[in-house]
């Protein structure tokens, strides 16, 4: 049964085409994943939450910034379709993710190990699905149990792409998307804010809430950096910068779910949700 619904999910919303992908890349500000927890019985819990968001530089190399359950937990960029991270516990980067791989490929793990895969891995299969409107490539492995989807990312554990726990439960991918319009998994508000409310903290306010389209953000003004707001498919709907004053006013007309999101001088960012009724 388990199988089976591994299956099923694997499958869900796509398309198998006989034709060339167009490459969407990996790393996109505003990126989110959202896992959840499935035990070997098929019990599910909440699982880890990912996002990329605000520019770093390390040694001089440009990054964006990788938030685990609201901290920072490393930097990441991409180049010609390789995705490298540099953790922050590590003292260089490594490659997380190469989308150039052909079949036949020895795929090298950057934590040197494959919990649950042979050794060494390798692509056994490049196929091409539509995934919404984008042609994506999808990458398979000598275990049944790996998979790399182009843009989005292993299915299991984003930031440790060789990982299966052969005893135990395992992460499972519930959604991500980003600003190109990729979207995996069901469109609904709980998993697409789910990354985000663990930056949730009480030094701001909006009201009302919910609101008919006019609403106000109370900050500090000395404190924050930037306003973002963004619908719940992602797009950035309003950006605010350069504060004079505590309190500032928004006007949305269309109804639906919006994402709010703070971001402080220091770097910290804080999001809740607004109702527009």
């Amino acid at each position: 049964m388990k199988n089976a619904i591994l299956i099923l999910f694997f499958f869900s919303g796509l398309t198998s085409i006989a034709q060339t992908s167009n490459y969407v890349p990996f790393v996109k500000e505003n990126s989110q994943w959202s896992y959840k927890y499935v035990s070997e019985i098929g019990e599910e819990g909440a699982g880890p939450s990912f996002r990329i968001m605000e520019d770093t530089t390390i040694n001089g190399v440009s990054y964006k910034k990788m938030w685990v359950g609201g901290q920072y937990d490393g930097a990441i960029r991409e180049t010609n379709k390789t995705v490298y991270y540099f953790s922050k516990d590590s003292i260089s980067e490594s490659v997380l993710y190469d989308f150039n791989l052909q079949v036949g490929d020895t795929v090298h793990n950057p934590y040197g190990r494959a919990i649950c895969a042979p050794f060494p891995i390798i692509v056994t299969s490049v196929d091409s699905m539509l995934l919404n409107d984008n042609h994506i490539k999808v990458y398979l492995f000598n275990s049944p149990f790996i998979s790399w989807w182009e843009g989005v990312g292993n299915l299991h554990y984003l930031l440790d792409p060789f990982t299966y726990l052969c005893v135990s439960g395992n992460n499972s991918l519930e959604c991500m998307n980003h600003d190109t319009g990729l979207f995996y998994g069901e469109p609904d508000a709980g998993c697409v804010v789910s990354v985000k409310e663990t930056y949730a903290v009480s030094d701001w306010k909006m009201f009302p809430n919910p609101s008919e389209s006019n609403f106000t953000i109370q900050v500090n003004a000395n404190q924050v950096k930037h306003i973002r707001i963004y619908d719940i498919t992602g797009v950035e709907v309003l950006f605010k910068q350069d504060f004079t004053e505590n309190e500032v006013s928004v006007s949305i007309k269309n109804k639906g779910i919006y994402i709010v999101q703070i971001t402080r001088v220091n770097g910290d960012a804080s999001v809740k949700r607004m109702v527009i009724k």
